[in-house]
């Protein structure tokens, strides 16, 4: 069965963040920037036949930053604990 995820250019990113954060543009040299990282953060993409590639889903996690990867990581609480700071 052939894969569900939707490849997009990177040259594409720019206007893709202009969707998800309205009134924000950003630079192709940005994108690069975050290509190779930025504070401990790397926008995942992949090469396929040469050309560089991302995700919406790999995009807006970048964008998210810590906060998706203490979402992912979150478990769920134990039945009767409380949470505190």
């Amino acid at each position: 069965m052939p894969s569900q995820t939707k490849y997009l250019p990177l040259l594409l990113a720019p206007s893709v963040v202009a969707e998800l954060v309205p009134g924000r543009k950003v630079s192709i040299q940005s994108v690069y920037k975050w290509m190779h990282g930025v504070r401990g953060k790397r926008l995942r993409t992949k090469l396929i036949a040469g050309r560089r590639y991302f995700t919406r889903e790999w995009l807006e996690a970048f964008l998210l930053g810590d906060e998706a990867d203490e979402f992912a990581q979150a478990e769920p609480a134990a039945k009767g604990a409380s949470c505190t700071k």
